[in-house]
């Protein structure tokens, strides 16, 4: 595996102003099913693989960056998931994934209050249209408790990226989603590590 040693780091202009505006007005318009709860870590999310156009879409656009960003051009997009965080329950604590994620670009679609997060003992601040790149099966990471409850909103995409001989590919396309849907619910089923 090529490692770029810069890593971690942010970059500005992850899409076309344009393209930005388009997702993110799309994102902050889209409705969760009625009933849904937070996931393990707090937040709503949409994900690629539940077939949402405008998330794969954009999975497609980030592609050619993050082969430049981790300086491989090999390597495969995995998934992506928008992320809502809101209320009182959103914690991401210090971990590594053990998600198809080798690769992994953090974009800041916009905030009411900033949350950072911690890679390797550095605190980021993400801006709106900047990803956060970084090692996420290697670097430790995760963010402080969430700033102003009441008030504040995060939301992010975050896109994932693995190696064509990644284990995530030998696993049937059909059965990925559930797969990532259970590890983001910390359901005790999933005890493996892809």
């Amino acid at each position: 595996m090529i490692i770029n040693d810069s890593l971690p780091k942010i970059y500005e202009n992850i899409f076309d102003e344009n393209y930005f505006k388009y997702l993110k007005k799309y994102l902050n318009e889209y409705k969760f099913p009625e009933g849904q709860t937070p996931d393990y870590y707090g937040s709503y999310r949409l994900m690629s693989f539940d077939g949402d156009a405008v998330l794969l879409d954009a999975q497609n656009k980030i592609t050619p960056k993050a082969k430049e960003i981790f300086k491989n051009d090999n390597i495969l997009p995995s998934y992506c998931t928008y992320m809502r965080y809101l209320g009182d329950s959103p914690s991401v604590k210090m971990h590594v994934d053990n998600s198809p994620s080798t690769y992994l670009i953090d974009v800041c679609l916009g905030y009411n209050t900033q949350w950072p997060i911690y890679v390797k003992d550095r605190v980021f601040n993400i801006e709106e249209n900047c990803g956060l790149a970084f090692y996420a099966d290697t670097q430790k990471h995760g963010r402080p408790e969430f700033p102003d409850p009441d008030n504040n909103i995060v939301e992010m995409i975050m896109f994932g990226f693995t190696n064509p001989n990644h284990i995530w590919w030998k696993i049937k396309e059909e059965e990925r989603g559930g797969i990532v849907k259970r590890f983001l619910a910390q359901d005790p089923s999933y005890n493996t590590t892809i």
